[in-house]
């Protein structure tokens, strides 16, 4: 990317910086004098353009001041269809029931929670998306299944639930549109649905990250939207196991065992973080440590569900 022209209007007055050198992860420092704040003011891009346009703000000793309000919008729509059996004898001893989930949904909203920042400082009206949670669709199954006597009386509960992909976010972790906020999203001149994360060790998609590129520093604002990828699907079984004996008239012991993950699957996710770009270079010259993993980790989840996990307790009832 050759040299870039910021341009910031404040009332009727337009201030030019101009940029040099610019790349996707990584900008080299030129050098430029800001009358009226240092003789030889050195730092970014970004810090010199706010440096400029620091004598237009109304008051130059505050830079940034919130204001908590509840504004926020959500919308959820969905169809949940349900089929459950009493408990009944099933053969051979064996008795149980099931409850079987299905969950067709949408939900949408403009912010991640009551403090959340817009891209472009109140237009909240930009970030209408897909929030984080939401997964078009969710299977649940759940049931309890007692075995006879030459299997121990055991009572056997399991859970499976199942979610399809869920949206997160892709961002530049800096503030690029000169609003004192790092909120800044990308340009992508690629088709969103090829956003799909991946799993580790995949190849890395060059073709895929070349197809980003950054804002021009005092531009609005990227045109990717927000939560603009694709995340992994959610699944997971748990199983609980239980025996009751009953000692006296009034008194019975129930030992339980729960597996949480019995078949400790990775099952990944993003959380409420989101891809940053921050770290990724593509300016043609060698690429530091740290810039080649951040690539190779580019799209990759940083998170997990948790792992299998294992209670055994002991329940007394008199």
């Amino acid at each position: 990317m050759g040299g870039t022209t910021a341009c910031v209007t404040t009332g009727t007055t337009t201030c030019f910086v101009n940029l040099n050198n610019l790349f996707l992860g990584t900008e080299v420092t030129p050098t430029i004098a800001v009358n009226g704040l240092t003789q030889n003011n050195i730092g970014t891009p970004i810090s010199i353009a706010l440096a400029a346009i620091a004598r237009f703000r109304p008051d130059q000793t505050v830079q940034e001041t919130s204001v908590i309000r509840s504004i926020g919008n959500a919308f959820y729509q969905g169809l949940i269809i349900e089929l459950r059996s009493r408990h009944h004898t099933i053969g051979h001893g064996f008795s149980g029931s099931f409850r079987f989930n299905y969950t067709l949904s949408k939900t949408m909203d403009d912010g991640l929670n009551n403090t959340a920042n817009a891209e472009i400082n109140c237009d909240f009206s930009r970030e209408w998306a897909r929030n984080l949670q939401d997964r078009r669709h969710r299977i649940a199954f759940s049931g309890v299944f007692e075995t006879p006597a030459w299997l121990g009386h055991l009572r056997f509960s399991p859970l499976f639930r199942f979610g399809s992909s869920a949206p997160f976010n892709l961002g530049f972790n800096s503030d690029r549109n000169l609003d004192d906020l790092n909120t800044d999203r990308l340009n992508f001149s690629g088709n969103l649905k090829d956003i799909v994360f991946r799993k580790p060790g995949s190849p890395v998609p060059q073709t895929l990250i070349d197809q980003f590129s950054l804002q021009s520093i005092g531009a609005k604002s990227g045109n990717i939207p927000r939560n603009a990828g694709t995340g992994p699907r959610f699944y997971t079984f748990d199983l609980n196991i239980t025996r009751e004996w009953k000692v006296l008239e009034y008194f019975r012991l129930k030992p339980v065992i729960e597996f949480n993950n019995i078949l400790n699957a990775a099952v990944f996710n993003y959380g409420a973080e989101f891809v940053d770009f921050q770290s990724i270079r593509n300016d043609g010259t060698a690429a530091t440590a740290a810039q080649q993993l951040a690539r190779q980790n580019f799209l990759v989840p940083t998170r997990t569900y948790s792992q299998r996990q294992i209670r055994v307790g002991l329940r007394i009832d008199f």
